[in-house]
């Protein structure tokens, strides 16, 4: 059953920041790079976190 509910902008920001999409998986305190499919490259992701780096000051 699909949710009817917009997602907001802190859910973005996890999204955004979730290192998982570059392939990572973690499990407790192990982390395992290549671990799942990466849906975004590294530098795409890199360059997103450059982003946030700058908006935070």
């Amino acid at each position: 059953m699909a949710r009817k509910k917009k997602f907001g902008v802190k859910t973005m920001n996890k999204m955004l920041q979730n290192r998982a999409y570059i392939g990572e998986y973690l499990h407790g305190d192990i982390v395992v790079e290549g671990g799942m499919p990466a849906l975004v490259d590294e530098e795409t992701f890199e360059k997103v976190q450059r982003k946030f780096a700058e908006n935070k000051r």
